[in-house]
């Protein structure tokens, strides 16, 4: 009996090292595509499911050209619970494995060697594996096409272009504000036009360029040579009174369930005038962002039928309440005011992206118009089309009212250009759309 315990003993400890010790390698997974460009960043996954990750290395060659991207070490470990990380994520900036002077046009080779944390101190795996990349080093060329372009601080203005080379995406940046191209149908010349706006509060140096980027991310960036009309906007006094929060507010707030009311009128005022406006906004970016096609229309954008006009485009307003400057805000659109309930048609040819209830907006419908376009009209009684419509220009889409932040019944109309509100004033105008629209992108404005 005393010889045949230390065997069992034996054979426990011979098993419990069994079921601890570590048969699988570790894996190695790129993560990223194997065409690369200047812009590239390589990511590569190693895992292992055992006792974890030892050692990594990662090597770039090409010819005669060697370069050890990235080591990392763990150390090794000796007891049964001991563990090292069992996933690294290696991510490879393009500033660090770059190099235009060593690099050539066209394939190397990215070598990644892993080894996983051995059994006791022992019996490590080692994982080799290389992959083939190629590399890109040409960025796309730009082509501009149409000429003259001048545009309006809060204006819009549009550019006719080619571009040399793949693209994925391509357009106009003012300053930080991107605005995408859309590629022109039955060009045969692989052309592409972009709306884009100068921000009316945007300063007079914003550059305004013309972008491309192919799809290994190598870009190209060029000035678009573009006249720019400076101009001032209205200043104006808003008079708040406890009337008008005790019959504008509470609703606001009821509709709004992240916003609560606070004890003090003008502070929920505020919290709906700025806080709620703010947010009110970014969702209007969110709407107006995507390019879902071309332009759908020919003809110059309605405004409201027998409408007085009761605030500009960028009127900045200052609020006072008993007397006392609380508050300032830039409005951003048109207020046109008829009869109570006056009919509202659409601007334009387009589809109802949004029709609901936008707080400060009340009621509010957005249209796209495609190449990033779209009309907003606020404050609305009733509405007459749902999300998804394709409307025609005149159709009836609902009538005017006093619901979200409105003084009276009248009607709140915007137009933005991929998340950039713009003046609603040029679109009205058939000679400013046929010149710096519907003439810059055709053919006939590029010759």
């Amino acid at each position: 009996m005393k010889k045949i315990a230390p065997l069992l003993l034996l054979l426990v400890i011979v098993a419990a090292s069994y079921l601890t010790w570590d048969f699988n390698p570790p894996s190695i997974v790129m993560e990223t595509p194997l065409d690369a460009g200047t812009n590239s960043t390589i990511v590569v996954v190693v895992e292992d499911q055992g006792r974890g990750i030892e050692s990594v290395q990662v090597t770039l060659k090409q010819g005669e050209y060697s370069s050890v991207l990235k080591q990392e070490s763990n150390p090794p470990i000796y007891l049964p619970w001991e563990k090292n990380r069992k996933l690294i994520l290696i991510e490879i900036a393009p500033e660090t494995w770059m190099d235009r002077k060593k690099l050539k046009e066209g394939n190397f080779d990215l070598e990644v060697s892993a080894t996983d944390s051995g059994d006791y101190g022992l019996f490590s795996d080692t994982v080799v594996k290389a992959f083939s990349m190629n590399l890109d080093m040409t960025p796309p060329g730009i082509e501009v096409l149409s000429e003259q372009h001048n545009i309006r601080r809060g204006g819009a203005e549009a550019v006719r272009y080619r571009i040399k080379g793949g693209s994925v995406q391509s357009g106009v940046l003012v300053g930080e504000n991107r605005f995408l191209g859309y590629p022109l149908e039955n060009d045969g010349k692989s052309a592409y036009a972009a709306l884009f706006v100068w921000a009316y509060d945007q300063p007079e140096e914003t550059p305004i360029k013309l972008w491309a980027e192919d799809a290994v991310g190598n870009r190209t960036e060029i000035i678009l040579s573009c006249q720019k009309i400076d101009r001032s906007f209205r200043e104006r006094r808003i008079n708040v009174s406890e009337a008008f929060i005790d019959r504008v507010v509470p609703e606001i707030v009821r509709l709004s369930p992240d916003l609560e009311l606070q004890g003090d009128k003008l502070q929920s005022y505020l919290l709906v005038n700025q806080d709620l406006r703010r947010e009110n906004n970014r969702k209007l970016v969110e709407i107006t962002s995507p390019v879902s096609g071309g332009i759908q229309w020919s003809e110059p954008f309605l405004q409201m039928r027998n409408s007085k006009v009761e605030a500009l485009f960028a009127d900045h307003r200052s609020y006072y309440y008993n007397g006392n400057k609380v508050d300032e805000q830039t409005h951003l659109g048109y207020d046109l005011a008829s009869i109570s309930h006056s009919p509202i048609e659409a601007a334009n040819n387009g589809r109802v992206v949004f029709a609901d209830n936008l707080g400060i907006y009340g009621n509010c419908m957005v249209l796209d118009h495609g190449m990033g376009l779209y009309s907003l009209y606020g404050h609305l009684s009733s509405m007459d089309a749902q999300s998804g419509s394709v409307v025609s220009r005149g159709d009836i889409i609902g009538h005017t009212g006093q619901t979200g932040l409105a003084g009276g019944d009248h009607l709140h109309f915007s137009m933005l250009i991929q998340g950039v509100q713009t003046n609603p004033l040029e679109w009205w105008d058939s000679s400013w759309i046929k010149l710096h629209v519907l003439g810059r992108i055709s053919a006939e404005g590029e010759e």
